[in-house]
């Protein structure tokens, strides 16, 4: 069956969808951590420093 045959075509189509699936969960981790910082960031410390929780 050609269909199941491992074309350049279908290469190149499995490396794009790879590229696009490691952008959009980079950029959703960039989102999250930069949240939780901002987050962290807001939170009051004691006199030694040390974020309370």
């Amino acid at each position: 069956d050609d269909s199941a045959a491992w074309t350049d075509e279908k290469h190149s189509m499995y490396l794009e969808h790879l590229e696009v699936s490691f952008v959009k969960q980079l950029h959703k981790s960039i989102g999250s951590r930069s949240q939780r910082d901002k987050h962290v960031s807001q939170m009051p410390t004691n006199y030694h420093g040390v974020t309370e929780q």
